[in-house]
């Protein structure tokens, strides 16, 4: 399936023209509810700019009643939610400069990527107040299929006209009312009583189904290999859409409108027949469209054809328009319900600059020492487990909200929610959803006492910010790039503080954000020992400093970049993450401990009778590709990508001969907190 978001235009007109629903939707779910949250799915189309004026409209109409807004974009797998989760920081700057307008505190915000189709459960029973879907529902959930099927469909068509079989015109009437009922259906469920719904779509004007401007702008599709292909869009008539809602039982419709826009999104006269550019509107119609159709179109027709399909596209769209305008009708509909599942929550964080990061505080996680995580995992389960059973002792939840903070990519996410559907508390539910959070965990990321268990694994030893050089322009730890020997007392007093800071504060925020009882299970690198200087880190980020050092001496690299250069890491004992969770009075240790894990991530031999590596080689380059997965980006941004593959080679070198001598390990602290009572 394809979304229709690039009719950008079209689509912030007609959110424009669908205000008055907004407005009514949103006060007939606070009047009669008066929740303390309001929780809105945009369903569909959750890319580009038109997303961010549906969430900024929202979040305007919302922020007059004093409730907290918990915004869930849908789209398709498929989607470019990395794009969407960095054009965030625009939302931000919109409520940053609207509280200083009104000089008030606008309600917290909350946003999280939802990636499934719309025509599948999406959320548990009774938990949405308001969906909103625009310029989506007219796609279909499938295309027709061509299996032991002799004789074309609907040949020399690609959608509905006037030489298409009644029979093919029949099946995408069925295949519609099938899929429309099905989405009524699951919203049905998914709406708390007196939720509300607003709906735009293209559709039709009348009865006749080959009449209609969409069926004339799919006709001018070039007409190669089209015998088998068919456009998975159905515009309804009002009546149609009407039928199946009144047939469902489900909804009451308080107000439907038929709208038209013009095929040029840049064209605003909607009263003239007459274009006056057409060459020019024929392209803006075509670059709207291509957007929207070339996944579609290379799929099926490759790749090669694409320039030349779209602009004998634009030929025939102009040569169309310079006899009269073309025009997409909209269908504009609000609607009301007629009056314990598991939701698993990952976060991908954005980093700096809007840099995608994959969990490390604010810095990216790819996949990381995948043997090492699934150790940890294995000595976290028992945790895991035992959190679940209390929590499901204490509060009995009808729905139970867990959150992956930090590292959410690759396989052992996959584990980490394997297990927990897989508990014997849980494992007799049917219904998982998962959702994607574009935040630091160092901010705000739930509303209040919504989270029943929060899960973190080898992210909280990253910081939330990197150092700076000092105010009077000399360096903090010249020559090296994390705690060393030569790294002086007030750095190191610098690494404490921020960990301190940071960790704190993330005790803080996840308090507010956790259910009475609830549970954190937490895991990340520390030390073995209160010295700081004898920490794993230091040692392994010490060989990678020693292989900057000899690219500056070779003047592959500045000197001063690299003494401006500190990895945002902290590795702290056992004895100060407690010292931090006591002094905060908001948690109870129940369990901690450390233990230890080999560089290599692929060498599962313990201590015991083997001191050092049996291939050091082979190791080091085990170790080299893991430690260069997780701090590519970081070290690229700051010296430059060409230096990458000697520098992590020459890494790999010097850690092959460390690992000679004797092993490298990690330290890794776990620990299991419950949520002090007030």
């Amino acid at each position: 399936m394809v979304y229709l978001w690039a009719l950008g235009l079209s689509k912030g007109k007609a959110l424009l023209q669908t205000k008055p629903m907004i407005e009514k939707a949103i006060k007939k779910v606070h009047t009669a509810l008066q929740p303390m949250m309001i929780l809105v799915a945009d369903l569909g189309c959750s890319s580009g700019p038109n997303t961010l004026i549906e969430i900024a409209e929202y979040y305007n109409r919302i922020g007059q009643c004093p409730v907290d807004v918990q915004f869930f974009l849908n789209d398709l797998p498929s989607n470019d939610f990395n794009h969407l989760f960095k054009s965030l920081e625009q939302i931000d700057n919109f409520v940053a400069k609207d509280q200083n307008r009104q000089a008030t505190t606008l309600p917290q915000y909350y946003v999280a990527g939802l990636a499934s189709s719309y025509y599948r459960r999406l959320f548990p029973k009774n938990s949405v107040h308001l969906f909103h879907s625009s310029y989506a529902l007219h796609w279909r959930s499938k295309m027709f299929e061509m299996k032991n099927i002799k004789e074309p469909l609907n040949e020399g068509n690609i959608y509905i006209s006037k030489t298409t079989p009644i029979s093919t015109v029949k099946l995408y009437q069925e295949l519609f009312e099938k899929d429309f009922s099905n989405f009524l259906e699951l919203r049905s469920n998914e709406l708390i009583s007196s939720g509300q719904m607003l709906l735009t779509f293209l559709g039709r004007k009348n009865e006749d189904v080959s009449d209609g401007d969409q069926c004339t702008l799919h006709g001018l599709m070039e007409k190669k290999k089209l015998n088998n292909f068919n456009m998975p869009v159905y515009m309804p008539s009002t009546h149609e859409v009407k039928t199946i809602i009144m047939r469902s039982k489900l909804f009451i419709i308080n107000q439907i409108q038929l709208s038209e826009s013009n095929w040029d999104p840049y064209d605003d006269d909607l009263e003239g027949e007459v274009v006056l550019y057409p060459a020019q509107s024929g392209l803006n119609v075509t670059r709207s469209l291509r957007p929207v159709l070339r996944r579609l179109f290379t799929t099926y027709f490759g790749e090669s054809v694409q320039d030349v399909l779209f602009l004998r596209i634009a030929s025939n769209v102009s040569k169309y328009l310079d006899k009269r305008k073309g025009k997409h009708n909209v269908i504009a509909l609000r609607r009301h319900a007629v009056p314990v599942p598991l939701v698993m929550h990952n976060m991908c964080e954005r980093g700096r600059d809007g840099e995608e990061t994959d969990g490390m505080g604010e810095v990216g996680m790819t996949p990381l020492l995948s043997a090492s995580l699934e150790k940890t995992l294995v000595a976290t389960k028992p945790m895991i487990q035992k959190a679940i059973q209390e929590l499901y002792s204490a509060v009995l939840p009808r729905t139970m909200l867990v959150a992956d903070m930090g590292c959410s990519s690759g396989p052992n996410t996959l584990n980490f929610i394997f297990e927990i559907t897989w508990s014997p508390k849980i494992k007799t539910e049917k219904q998982q959803y998962c959702l994607s959070l574009p935040r630091s965990y160092y901010t705000r990321v739930f509303p209040d006492k919504s989270v029943h268990l929060f899960h973190s694994s080898y992210s909280l030893h990253w910081r939330s910010q990197m150092f700076q050089e000092s105010n009077n322009g000399e360096f903090l730890n010249e020559g090296n790039i994390y705690i060393a020997k030569t790294t002086p007392k007030s750095v190191i007093k610098l690494y404490q503080e921020l960990f301190y800071d940071d960790f704190s504060k993330f005790l803080e925020l996840r308090y507010q954000e956790l259910v009475s009882g609830g549970q954190m299970v937490l895991s990340f690198l520390a030390r073995k020992k209160d010295d700081l200087y004898d920490g794993n880190l230091s040692v392994l980020y010490g060989l990678i400093s020693q292989a900057l050092q000899s690219l500056v001496m070779e003047g592959l690299v500045e000197k001063e970049k690299l003494d401006s250069f500190n990895i945002p890491n902290y590795e702290p004992s056992i004895h100060k993450v407690k010292t931090v969770v006591i002094s905060s009075k908001l948690f109870t240790i129940n369990k901690i401990y450390v233990f230890e894990s080999n560089w290599d991530p692929y060498d599962d031999s313990s201590d015991q009778g083997q001191a050092t590596n049996i291939n050091p080689i082979k190791s080091g380059l085990n170790v080299a590709k893991c430690i260069r997965a997780v701090l590519e980006p970081l070290i690229a941004s700051h010296f430059g990508e060409s230096i990458l593959d000697v520098l992590f080679s020459r890494f790999a070198r010097n850690v092959t001969q460390h690992l000679e001598k004797r092993k490298g390990k990690h330290s890794v602290i776990v620990l299991s907190l419950s949520k002090r009572k007030n």
